[in-house]
């Protein structure tokens, strides 16, 4: 007998009938904690691999809380008839948080990864179909424990950087689904217009104001390296184009000229190079401007 158990029979003789229960309750659960660690023991070390896997199944699994998985999709693309970076989002139908604006996304199921889980949502959601596989980016786990108030649940957020612009249309649980242009407010503050709403950061579901805050970070800190938001551009673009997406994140391509522009950063970035032609059938006034691309 252990020393545990022979201190709990020794002081089993001195106390009352209600105090014998309680301590025969302690007994109990002390001999299963000694039982089940033997067996555990036995299992992780001694048995067969599929025997420990069946036999987790049953027992440890059950012993530990567990999360649910959502994923989180932050969709830019560049809209070609007001020259702007846009975000899509959702409006949601359903609580929690009805009537909120917010990224698309959705629970994982079981036999999806979490990108296959952010592609199909996205499809669900807004009719979109994200068909190529360097499009989308994850961004990171996001795990705070009070991130959702109907449980514990656990968002992998990813973006995606869309090359052509197209239309969304409200499907599953959104009641709304529409581009915004990326933007900032008198005081620098984020913000996404459309022609009759104004959504800032404090008016999204859920995190999705600390999910936006991080992808901001992300792309800002790429631009002098990787610059992969300008996927959103397509194969080619100006510089003008350039410039309008690459301030959205960093304030100060808002004092660039095209002069500059092509000295202080397309000529030192890596992935972004001068193709030698410019633009055909110029929309803008002015010189055609020089075409640009990603080195693949």
């Amino acid at each position: 007998m252990g020393k545990g158990l022979k201190k709990y029979m020794s002081h089993y003789k001195t106390i009352n009938l209600k105090k014998k229960h309680q301590l025969v309750v302690k007994i109990i659960k002390v001999c299963y904690i000694l039982i089940m660690d033997k067996e555990k023991a036995y299992y992780e070390t001694q048995a067969s691999e599929a025997d420990y896997l069946a036999w987790y199944k049953t027992q440890d699994w059950q012993t530990y809380d567990k999360p649910a998985m959502t994923v989180d999709n932050i969709i830019f693309a560049f809209d070609p008839t007001d020259r702007q970076l846009k975000l899509l989002l959702i409006e949601r139908k359903a609580h929690p948080f009805k009537d909120k604006f917010a990224l698309i996304g959705g629970f994982v199921d079981p036999s999806e990864s979490a990108k296959q889980a952010a592609l199909r949502e996205t499809a669900e959601e807004t009719g979109v179909k994200i068909t190529e596989d360097n499009q989308m980016w994850q961004i990171g786990a996001f795990t705070d424990p009070n991130r959702d108030p109907r449980q514990w649940i656990i968002s992998v957020a990813h973006a995606t950087f869309l090359s052509q612009f197209v239309a969304a249309h409200a499907g599953d649980d959104a009641k709304d689904a529409r581009w915004f242009a990326v933007s900032k407010d008198e005081t620098g503050a984020i913000v996404f217009l459309s022609p009759d709403l104004t959504i800032g950061l404090d008016d999204l579901a859920f995190d999705h104001k600390d999910i936006i805050l991080a992808t901001f970070k992300r792309i800002k800190e790429s631009l002098d390296v990787t610059p992969d938001i300008l996927h959103v551009l397509g194969d080619e673009f100006t510089s003008t184009d350039a410039l309008a997406v690459l301030k959205c994140f960093d304030s100060k391509f808002e004092h660039y000229a095209t002069g500059n522009f092509f000295k202080t950063y397309v000529k030192n970035n890596p992935i972004l190079m001068d193709t030698g032609r410019f633009e055909e059938n110029p929309q803008r006034p002015g010189r055609p401007k020089k075409m640009l691309r990603l080195r693949k």
